[in-house]
């Protein structure tokens, strides 16, 4: 931190902070920033004096308190996720209790707004079908449907959601655009729509199947990709089954994995859901030289998680993948 004078100052270390976003008070005197928790996968909202001194936690549990702002009384203001990634906003006092979410009781779009309900299916069946949704208005801005996590798909700039077949949005009366896609096996379908003020609009778009007989008789899946890694929200296993039915994805292997030397989700590792969607944990291995691997359907955590040049500790083992990929070929496991 630099002061009024130029001088600056270190007041707190954490490894891969990338949520640390840090507040100072309306007096100066005190600064609040989300860290890492070494001993969990979740981030803690930590309040200290800017002169230095000691870290207070005033928030942990429930999701990552992030983006704090100080109000001038002293209130600080956080932003935190549920656990199904749908973000809220949290007020707490700078020495701490129990924070409580805002509700708010009326929306001011300071614009004249529409309802319009999007529906989804499959080309050929009139029941609705899960997909990825990306709504927006005559002006480009997206729109989100009330309780439904929003993801960014950072190749085209798209803000996204996923949708189980009907979903509801709200936005500035006019024209509105939708366009909804459905893993590899269904073509996007667009359109474009219109509405007046406190108007219903309704739109039903058909995901045609691509079909053929190299698409026939095969499961899809994705057997190396983390639940919690770096991201806003602290996500429960239960939350990828919205995203894989929007995906036609049949089977889901996250992995438990190191960020430096933390081991985010090992609390869920073996998880397993066993109805469809299917979803089981597994465990990424990370050598720094000779890269990582996935391990999928082994009974017991390999250790150590990481090894190699860069880290802190393990930096001079020297040990090849191979050990790790024999144990989990002991166990009955497969790789990725």
């Amino acid at each position: 931190m630099t002061d009024a004078k130029g001088v600056r100052r270190v007041l707190a270390l954490a490894l891969i902070a990338s949520l640390a976003r840090p507040a100072v008070s309306a007096d100066g005197r005190r600064v609040a920033v989300p860290l890492p928790v070494q001993s969990r996968t979740e981030w803690a909202l930590q309040v200290m004096d800017v002169s230095g001194g000691p870290l207070t936690e005033i928030v942990s549990g429930g999701g990552h308190p992030i983006m704090p702002a100080w109000s001038p009384g002293g209130t600080i203001y956080f932003a935190r996720a549920d656990e199904r990634g749908v973000f809220g906003l949290w007020p707490i006092a700078a020495s701490g209790g129990v924070p409580e979410r805002v509700t708010p009781t009326t929306w001011d779009w300071k614009a004249p707004t529409m309802r319009v309900i999007v529906r989804t299916q499959i080309t050929g069946h009139d029941r609705p079908a899960p997909a990825r949704l990306y709504v927006v208005d005559q002006d480009g801005h997206p729109a989100f449907a009330a309780g439904q996590q929003s993801w960014l798909d950072g190749q085209n700039g798209h803000l996204y959601m996923y949708s189980p077949g009907v979903l509801e949005f709200e936005m500035p009366a006019n024209e509105y655009r939708v366009m909804a896609s459905r893993g590899f096996e269904h073509l996007p379908a667009r359109a474009v729509g219109t509405a007046r003020s406190a108007e219903q609009a309704s739109t039903t778009l058909s995901l045609p199947p691509i079909g053929g007989p190299s698409m026939e008789d095969w499961y899809a899946g994705d057997h190396h990709f983390h639940l919690n890694y770096v991201g806003q929200a602290l996500l429960r296993p239960e939350a990828l089954v919205p995203m894989m039915q929007g995906e036609d994805l049949d089977v889901a292997t996250p992995l438990s994995a190191n960020l430096h030397t933390r081991r985010i989700d090992e609390g869920y590792f073996a998880w397993t859901r066993r109805e469809t969607s299917l979803i089981q944990f597994g465990q990424e291995m990370r050598s720094h030289f000779l890269g990582h691997t996935g391990h999928i359907g082994i009974k017991t955590l390999y250790w150590p998680w990481y090894w190699g040049p860069g880290y802190p500790v393990y930096g001079l083992d020297d040990r090849s993948n191979v050990e790790a990929l024999q144990q989990t070929r002991k166990q009955g496991g497969v790789n990725s």
